[in-house]
């Protein structure tokens, strides 16, 4: 799809499904003796440009997919939003709320902090558990914090 200017005219037809709409145009061009040979090689020039266009944006994406695939941070990621995501999706699933309500939630700001919220205490949890252990962690925060009901006695 992109923007087409047929052949000797002045108007741009925008979203133009090249390859769908052009092949039986040059199908015409050629069974027809009256239009020129000219008008067939720019039908194939311009198939043959969105062909080689197609293949180079599918070769990005393919290369986009490959970095994503071998990195490990983005599963974690992609993983956590998915988990995050699933009440939403099971209620649209269940008819309670629209499923357009769900992909706007979904892709909104607040679902977006939520998710990465989870993610970074869901990592920040397994590097303390990795380090120094689940028992050691409390002790440190109750050192570090104050107990309720001792702020503003003396303690000799």
């Amino acid at each position: 799809m992109h923007g087409y200017k047929p052949p000797y005219q002045n108007y741009i037809i925008k979203n133009y499904d090249v390859i769908l709409n052009m092949l039986p145009d040059l199908r015409r061009c050629l069974e027809d003796n009256i239009i020129s040979d000219h008008l067939a090689y720019q039908f194939l020039s311009m198939l043959q440009e969105s062909l080689i266009r197609y293949l180079g944006s599918l070769e990005d994406a393919q290369e986009e997919i490959t970095r994503d695939v071998q990195n490990p941070i983005k599963w974690f990621r992609d993983g956590v939003r998915d988990i995050v995501a699933l009440p939403a999706y099971l209620l649209s699933w269940l008819g309670v709320i629209p499923e357009i309500y769900a992909r706007k939630f979904v892709s909104s700001f607040v679902f977006s902090a939520i998710s990465g919220m989870v993610a970074f205490l869901g990592f920040s949890s397994a590097v303390i558990t990795i380090a120094i252990g689940w028992h050691e962690f409390i002790d440190v925060v109750r050192n570090i914090m104050p107990q309720p009901g001792l702020a503003g006695t003396k303690q000799g």
